[in-house]
C-alpha cells in the first residue's frame, strides 16, 4: 500500500490517510508505518 501511495503521489495529490478495512478484529488502531487498520464492524451505527 506504501508503494501504491508513493507511486500516486507523483501523478496527483497524495492521499490524507491510508487504511486498510479488515474483516474482524473488534478494535480500530494504527500501525507503526501510519496505516490504520479498521474492522468492517467499527463502521457500523
Amino acid at each position: 500500500m506504501l508503494k501504491l501511495a508513493k507511486k500516486l503521489a507523483s501523478e496527483a495529490r497524495p492521499p490524507s490517510f491510508l487504511a486498510i478495512i479488515t474483516a474482524s478484529g473488534g478494535m480500530a488502531w494504527k500501525r507503526d508505518d501510519g496505516v490504520f487498520v479498521i474492522p468492517i464492524d467499527c463502521l457500523a451505527p
